[in-house]
């Protein structure tokens, strides 16, 4: 992840990438990962209407979406 954004904590990055910086860089986590145990995902952000789960880019375990409700704390 060194040189494709800045590391936030422990496992969250986050990255600036065209589409072109985003496929090379899941290529190269591709090669990187062990796929039957590791999982990356990109979220794009996108607008503020919200992220939908198909826009998810997952290299490794596939990323599977937590149906659940509002939570308050």
């Amino acid at each position: 992840m060194r040189g494709y954004g800045d590391h936030l904590q422990l496992s969250v990055f986050r990255c600036e990438l065209s589409d072109r910086e985003r496929v090379e860089l899941m290529a190269k986590l591709h090669d990187a990962i062990n796929h039957d145990e590791d999982q990356v995902l990109v979220f794009p952000l996108g607008p503020a209407d919200g992220m939908k789960a198909s826009s998810v880019h997952a290299v490794g375990r596939p990323y599977a979406p937590v149906e659940h409700g509002a939570l308050v704390i």
